[in-house]
């Protein structure tokens, strides 16, 4: 016993006299930190009057304003809404946008809003553009694209000119603005993309990057296209790419330059080819990844998250944020708190309570510092959400001045307990006689397992993912493939694809009841089934009849 407390102790001192040593030495390695995770408040605000996603939130001339997007049925819709003494006002644009660019202009009391799907279902682009006016909120249309563009992003440069490039299953170019009416071809782009970054490098130069095609692939290798000079390769897109954001983009929500002393940097998240997210930095036109105190995490202790949105700066507390959400059904929303001006840049790994109604949506930055996310979706762009929600996160603890020696600290005084507690049970051990642990069952109740089952089918809407699998089910439950299939051949009497179609049935023949001219082909791929024959196949075996059969007897 003696032995064992001497190694105890020996453990104990070497890891103070390691912490101590990392306490005096800012270029000691700290990738074994773990990021601390701090709960935030969360005030539900009243709801959109229209459910939307693929809009635009702004923060302008003091409030809120939702901007186009598409409504329920994946239908475009031509209106705006602003939030003033504690309620939205909707007001009617010129045209509808969804998934159209839109850029804050003149000291926020403007936007340009261009372009976006010309009909229901995200189909085609348009040309159209209009300006709305925060201060009279109103909306006036003029001109017209040199290209029509849907998926776009912009820059004002200081000319009072707008940079645009990106565009969606169209080709894709850069053309500019002048500030006035008038919108003309600037140059080719070597690269096309939909949703790219378009990042101003001067002030009167840009650079625009991304990864996604405008067919939905990705770009292999990443080249940066400039206004004003030639395209070239960074060294750090070589093992980190900027992943493929499907929210909208305002790039300028990233600045954490200083425009009036001519410094021009950036913020966004990058990943690695094995899903490893961090924060890449662009100064001027130099490219590298911002030191910080710990990697950014993947998972919490409630489980696997995913990054969603864009860096967003709050330039006065020279603090940026970055919103992620839980892959299971309780949808725990986590908001990644950088302190970009310290270096390394202590990270801080906030989240919510589950927020099963609200949105994934690029959230807007408001005066007071919180986050306000309004609208967006989570599976299906049938199904958008009128859901506003505050993130408190201008309340949250100031880890920013926590040192790296405060955590290191920290971490000491958890090994002083943990090895405690070893010598502990060590000593119970030798001293008591440990009884044989009896082995866990396999299996689970399966009336309360059918049900967790069923909540997260129907909750998460995992039925529409055609490529869903036993195991996936298994990983968000963690529990057994074993579990799971034996759960649903009990309860159900049947497979688990069995199972799952009867969810996609159940879909097709909603969508097909509430839109009556919508197309077989459409149907098949929104309800999650790989093809038609598959479809056919299924829907006739659920319901005797194929699934025109079944459409025509409901138009009777």
């Amino acid at each position: 016993m003696s032995r064992f407390i001497s190694t105890i102790l020996s453990l104990l001192l070497c890891s103070l006299q390691s912490l101590s040593a990392a306490t005096q030495s800012d270029t000691t390695p700290r990738d074994t930190l773990s990021c601390p995770l701090v709960k935030i408040d969360v005030e539900r605000l009243p709801d959109l009057h229209i459910p939307r996603a693929n809009h635009h939130t702004f923060f302008l001339n003091g409030e809120i304003v939702v901007i186009g997007g598409h409504t329920s049925g994946f239908v475009p819709t031509a209106t705006a809404e602003y939030y003033s003494k504690g309620q939205w006002h909707v007001v009617p644009m010129v045209y509808p946008h969804d998934d159209a660019m839109a850029v804050a202009l003149h000291q926020d009391k403007k936007v340009l809003i261009a372009g976006g799907h010309q009909q229901d279902l995200g189909i085609g682009q348009t040309f159209t553009v209009e300006m709305y006016d925060a201060e009279t909120h109103t909306s006036e249309g003029f001109g017209c694209l040199d290209r029509k563009r849907v998926m776009a992003s912009g820059a004002e440069i200081d000319s009072g000119h707008v940079v645009i490039a990106g565009n969606w299953y169209h080709q894709d170019d850069i053309e500019m603005f002048d500030g006035q009416k008038t919108f003309t071809h600037v140059k080719n782009v070597s690269q096309q993309r939909n949703k790219p970054y378009v990042f101003r490098c001067s002030k009167d130069n840009v650079l625009i990057f991304g990864t996604g095609k405008p067919d939905g692939s990705s770009n292999d290798t990443i080249i940066v296209d400039r206004l004003h000079g030639d395209p070239f390769t960074p060294a750090l897109f070589a093992q980190w790419k900027p992943p493929y954001m499907h929210v909208n983009m305002h790039c300028r929500e990233s600045f954490i330059g200083d425009e009036a002393e001519g410094r021009y940097a950036y913020l966004f998240p990058v990943n690695r080819a094995d899903g490893q997210v961090a924060i890449a930095r662009l100064q001027g036109e130099d490219f590298d990844l911002l030191p910080t105190t710990c990697p950014v995490p993947m998972k919490s202790r409630f489980g696997p998250l995913q990054w969603i949105s864009p860096v967003i700066v709050d330039r006065q507390v020279r603090r940026a944020y970055m919103l992620g959400s839980s892959t299971d059904s309780l949808h725990i929303v986590y908001v990644l708190c950088i302190d970009y001006a310290q270096t390394p840049a202590p990270l801080t790994l906030c989240y919510t309570d589950p927020l099963p109604d609200v949105g994934n949506v690029r959230p807007v930055l408001t005066d007071e510092g919180h986050l306000l996310m309004a609208g967006g979706r989570l599976d299906s762009n049938f199904y958008p959400m009128p859901s506003v929600c505050l993130l408190r996160v201008g309340n949250s603890p100031d880890h920013s001045s926590q040192t790296a020696s405060g955590w290191l600290w920290g971490m000491a005084a958890l090994v002083l307990i943990v090895l405690a507690a070893i010598a502990a049970i060590a000593y119970r051990r030798r001293s008591v006689p440990v009884a044989p642990s009896p082995q866990e069952p396999l299996t689970q109740d399966v009336t309360l397992l059918m049900q967790r089952i069923n909540e997260l089918m129907e909750q998460q809407r995992l039925y529409l993912k055609s490529d869903l699998k036993v195991n996936d089910v298994a990983v968000m439950l963690d529990i057994s493939r074993r579990d799971v299939s034996e759960c649903i051949a009990a309860q159900r009497k049947g497979s688990f694809a069995q199972y799952v179609n009867a969810y996609r049935v159940e879909h097709a023949k909603r969508l097909m009841r509430t839109q009556p001219d919508i197309k077989i082909a459409l149907v098949c791929t929104e309800s999650g089934f790989t093809n038609e024959t598959s479809f056919f196949r299924t829907f006739k075996s659920f319901t005797g009849m194929t699934p025109k059969e079944w459409q025509g007897q409901e138009n009777e």
